[in-house]
Parts: C-alpha cells; sequence; structure tokens
C-alpha cells in the first residue's frame, strides 16, 4: 500500500514538474514564435505594436507593473481646497475673477484690470489644466504638475515640465482589446497613470516672447519608459481622445498635444519674465522676458490689460 502511495506521488510529482517546466517554455516564448502577432488589438497587430519579438512573461510583468497606486507615481500633488485659494488670488481683477472652469484659456487671455506680475506655482498649473481639459478629455484628470529648472552645459537655463493624469480604461481602451489582453493573461487595472516630460525653454523677445517652446517630449504610463506596452495603451488612450497620430508616433502625437495645452494655458495668463511691482502686484518697472521668470515650482506672469 505505502509503495502505491509513493508511486502515485512520485508520478503526480513528475506531472507537476513537467507542466511547470511547459509554462516556464511557454512564458518564454514570443507572440512571434506562438504565431499569435497577428492578433488584432483594435485595428492594429501585436506586431504593429513591436510586440512580436517580446517575450509573454515581459509582457505578463509590464500589465503587473500598471497596478500602481496613485502615490506611487504623483511626486507633487495638489489638495483642492487650497488651490481654490490659490486660483482665486491669480485671477483676482481679471474677467476670469468667479470662473467655474478655466477651459477658455486654452483658446484666449485672460484679461485683467492692471498688468500685474503673478506668481503661478506648477499645484496651482495643476489644478488650473485639469479643469481646463476636463471637457476636451473626460475621464483625463491631471493630478500632477512639476516645474523645475536647471543649467544647462553652456550656462544657459533650461526648464523641465513634468504631468501625470489619471486615465479611467474604462474610457479610453475599448473592451474589445482588453478581452484580447486577457487571453494571454494581461489584465488592465481600471485607472492607470500617464507620465509626459519635456524639456522647454521661453523666449525672451520677438513677437513670441514671454511664451514657452517644448522640446523632447515623451510619454510613458507609469512613469516606466520600458514598460513593452506604453505604445499599445498610448495608442488607445490618445485614438480615443481624438487626437491624430504622426510620423513620429503615438507617443510624440500624445505628447505634443498636451504640451500645446499646458503652454496655452500659461501663455494665456500671462507671458513669462519679471519686473519690479509694487506692493500690490502692478508692474512698476522695466519688464524682461525670457527664463528670469521660471523657478523651481513656479513661473512669474506679466499678465495682459486692455489698457
Amino acid at each position: 500500500m505505502k509503495k502505491c502511495c509513493l508511486r502515485t506521488l512520485i508520478a503526480l510529482l513528475i506531472v507537476v514538474v513537467i507542466i511547470a517546466a511547459g509554462i516556464i517554455v511557454l512564458l518564454n516564448l514570443t507572440p512571434a514564435q506562438l504565431h499569435v502577432d497577428g492578433i488584432s488589438l483594435g485595428g492594429n497587430t501585436l506586431a504593429d505594436y513591436g510586440l512580436s519579438d517580446v517575450k509573454i512573461i515581459k509582457i505578463i510583468k509590464g500589465a503587473r507593473s500598471l497596478n500602481k497606486k496613485e502615490s506611487d507615481v504623483v511626486k507633487n500633488g495638489y489638495d483642492q481646497e487650497q488651490e481654490k485659494s490659490a486660483v482665486a488670488a491669480l485671477f483676482a481683477n481679471s474677467n476670469l475673477s468667479d470662473a467655474e472652469n478655466y477651459a477658455e484659456l486654452l483658446n484666449q487671455n485672460a484679461v485683467f484690470s492692471q498688468r500685474y506680475v503673478r506668481v503661478l506655482n506648477d499645484t496651482t498649473l495643476a489644478y488650473v489644466l485639469d479643469s481646463a481639459l476636463r471637457e476636451t478629455y473626460p475621464s483625463f484628470a491631471v493630478r500632477e504638475v512639476t516645474i523645475t529648472k536647471q543649467t544647462a552645459d553652456d550656462g544657459s537655463s533650461i526648464g523641465h515640465l513634468r504631468l501625470v493624469a489619471g486615465v479611467d480604461t474604462a474610457a479610453y481602451i475599448p473592451s474589445s482589446v482588453k478581452d484580447t489582453m486577457a487571453k494571454v493573461r494581461v489584465k488592465l487595472p481600471t485607472y492607470i497613470y500617464v507620465v509626459f516630460d519635456a524639456d522647454f525653454s521661453v523666449f525672451a523677445s520677438g513677437e513670441n516672447q514671454g511664451k514657452m517652446l517644448f522640446a523632447n517630449m515623451d510619454a510613458s504610463v507609469g512613469g516606466d519608459k520600458d514598460n513593452v506596452l506604453n505604445d499599445v495603451l498610448i495608442h488607445f488612450i490618445a485614438k480615443t481622445a481624438g487626437i491624430s497620430t504622426s510620423e513620429d508616433g503615438d507617443k510624440a502625437a500624445f505628447s505634443r498635444a498636451i504640451f500645446d495645452k499646458a503652454s496655452a494655458c500659461i501663455n494665456h495668463i500671462g507671458a513669462i519674465g519679471n519686473a519690479n511691482a509694487s506692493a500690490d502686484g502692478v508692474v512698476a518697472g522695466s519688464i524682461t522676458y525670457g527664463m528670469v521668470g521660471v523657478d523651481d515650482h513656479k513661473v512669474r506672469l506679466i499678465t495682459y490689460t486692455t489698457h
């Protein structure tokens, strides 16, 4: 009896080992080797997203890494109640002093009673952008904006802007895509965070004086630029948001669209620069435009007036 049980146990162990070995082999194969790289994901295939030669285990790890809490990604969040007070001070004596949302900043200037020097903190910018983008991108919440200033090798100043948006996958990723990905054990969370990064400079003179110019724009899911699912997810988010792709790809087009709107919001509040001002912030001397108006976590804006 004991010998029979022992033989049965050994047989079961052998089966488990064989199954485990089979799973390990399977996970280390690629969609191309499994002949599934032609699977359609919303009109494009796994091959179109560059996943043909990526091991299945790496795709699964990429999906698992998407399950992040907001605190894992957002490092410079904001408190809505505090920012309401900051926004009230920012737009005091302007046509937006009683505004319920700031979508019009995407297309036109805020007009102030006088020319002021106003400080726009990056947390306040995040609050304003969240309001401004709600109509354009529903289920897309701006959770962070971080502005930093650095010195380049040639001694000039360069800025960096990091923007984090929370995205509801139910609104932006088709259910058919989720179902297809589930077949290879890739389950998407209901909420993911897209991190946009860009360097920027500010024109010091000319017709664009005080305006931002972005460069080196990029986007990644969860801030992980090496995640193999970046291209897939950003493609569908951009497509659902109505953003036209470019020759540079979906990430470049999506990043450009977001930073165009970020710069529009800033530039329509005022021109970036600095000037001597009175105690109540009214410009009282000559104005200097450019990176002089940028510091870590804030920009100084010279507001617009009809006078």
